[in-house]
Order: structure tokens, then C-alpha cells, then sequence
């Protein structure tokens, strides 16, 4: 059976496609997850396009009402209340995965750093997209929107598109890892909270019986 990044990969493989024009953190980030998790070998193979052809059966994202959109009525929610954007969705079905995959970690812990980073990072990326960075100030978003206010070609505009979204990739990895290194030291700890509970326990009996 093909794990979801494997299915996902072949996927990509008839096309990935997202939205042209002004470009926002979230393709963006949405196209550097896609490239970090080895879906697709470089941002560069992503087509920026005003519509999703009628005959295409590769991999959308942030366009097209299907699974990785969130413009559509009925986009996803999560269970917290916090409305997804492609990005948040795509981080869904990717994330625990590769974690697991990348740090040779259990699925549980691969799932409890996975819901971290998208508390920390995903949920306010998604949010600020989603209603606006008035509503949900984002410094990244911002920033990353704001290269849209320089006069651009339509190739310009393209080739800064891959150009930030390549170049976020490195600064994902960190925040995924940051939120794998925290979870990881968390259950170490706790780990040896437990241990030096039950070696006390131990101690202290021995002491009673000896007495």
C-alpha cells in the first residue's frame, strides 16, 4: 500500500498546479512543503495557472475546490475551530509522515511534534490567509505579500514565486525540527521523571524493610 507523500509524489508526476498572480505565504509555503517531503524535486516544476485545466489529474493546491484548496463552502476545519488554508491541508496529510521518515521516529511522537508545528506556525499562517493580515497579523505573510507591490512581468512574477518558495525551504526544515526536538526532549524527560519516581520508591522501601 503507498504511504500519502509516495501516492502524492506520483501524483505530481501528471502536473502540479496553483494559482497565478499575486502570490501569498500561503503557496508559498504550501509549494516549499511539497519540495522539503520530496513530492516534487524543485518549485520550479510547479505551473502558476488561472485555472485548473478540465482534463487535469495531477496535483493542485490553493486553487480548484478539490482536496488542497480551502476557497470552497465546504473547505476543511479543524477539530480546534481553526479554518484550514492549502497549506494547513497539505501539512495535514504530510506532516506525521515525515516526521517519522525523516527523524526514524514513532508514529506517536511524529504526531504530537506534527500538532505542534501546526499550532506554532501552521494555524497562524493559515489563519492570516484565510481572514486577512488585519485580523490575524503575520510578519511572514506581510512580507512575503508585500513583494507582490513591486511592477512585475508575468515571468518576473514567476520566477520570484520559485525563488522565495525555494528559499523557505530551508527555514521549514528548522521549524518542523524545532518542533520534533521539543517534543522528543519532552518524553525524554518525562521518561526520567519516571524512572527516578520508581528508583525512589524502590529506595525508600528497602529502607523500611532494612529498619
Amino acid at each position: 500500500m503507498l504511504n500519502k507523500i509516495e501516492t502524492l509524489h506520483n501524483l505530481a508526476k501528471n502536473g502540479v498546479v496553483t494559482h497565478s498572480s499575486r502570490f501569498h505565504a500561503d503557496d508559498i509555503l504550501s509549494a516549499a512543503l511539497l519540495k522539503i517531503v520530496g513530492v516534487i524535486p524543485d518549485v520550479s516544476v510547479i505551473q502558476r495557472v488561472g485555472r485548473v485545466p478540465q482534463d487535469f489529474n495531477g496535483l493542485a493546491f490553493d486553487i480548484g475546490g478539490g482536496e488542497f484548496d480551502h476557497h470552497q463552502q465546504n473547505a476543511g476545519i479543524r477539530a480546534t475551530g481553526e479554518k484550514y488554508a492549502a497549506f494547513g491541508l497539505l501539512w495535514n496529510v504530510v506532516g506525521a509522515e515525515y516526521i517519522t521518515n525523516k527523524y526514524k521516529t514513532d508514529i506517536q511522537t511524529a504526531k504530537s511534534a506534527a500538532e505542534k508545528f501546526d499550532t506554532d506556525f501552521v494555524v497562524p499562517m493559515d489563519l492570516s490567509d484565510n481572514f486577512g493580515t488585519k485580523m490575524y497579523p503575520n510578519t511572514l505573510s506581510y512580507l512575503i505579500a508585500a513583494r507582490n507591490d513591486i511592477k512585475f512581468t508575468p515571468e518576473q512574477n514567476n520566477k520570484m514565486f520559485v525563488n522565495i518558495a525555494n528559499g523557505c525551504c530551508e527555514y521549514l526544515e528548522s521549524g518542523i525540527y524545532k518542533s520534533y526536538k521539543f517534543v522528543k526532549d519532552k518524553i525524554q524527560a518525562n521518561a526520567c521523571n519516571q524512572r527516578f519516581a520508581r528508583d525512589l520508591h524502590i529506595g525508600c522501601t528497602k529502607s523500611i524493610i532494612n529498619v
